[in-house]
């Protein structure tokens, strides 16, 4: 992966932990964000840059929760 898109990727990855680990109660934000890192880290750059950071971690919130 060129190292820009590496970049954008780890940006991305960030902006979504961040907004799924805010929507949960503090003692769960420590098991989201490594969800969130887990289930969004193995996506394509291409992939993730499809859709937002919102509804990324929207769906996130919805795998974790299941």
């Amino acid at each position: 992966m060129p190292h820009k898109a590496k970049d954008q990727k780890t940006a991305h990855l960030a902006e979504i932990t961040k907004l799924a680990a805010g929507k949960v109660p503090a003692a769960q934000r420590a098991h989201v964000q490594t969800f969130a890192t887990k289930y969004c880290g193995g996506i394509d750059a291409d992939d993730l840059s499809t859709r937002s950071a919102e509804t990324w971690s929207a769906l996130t919130l919805s795998h974790f929760g299941f």
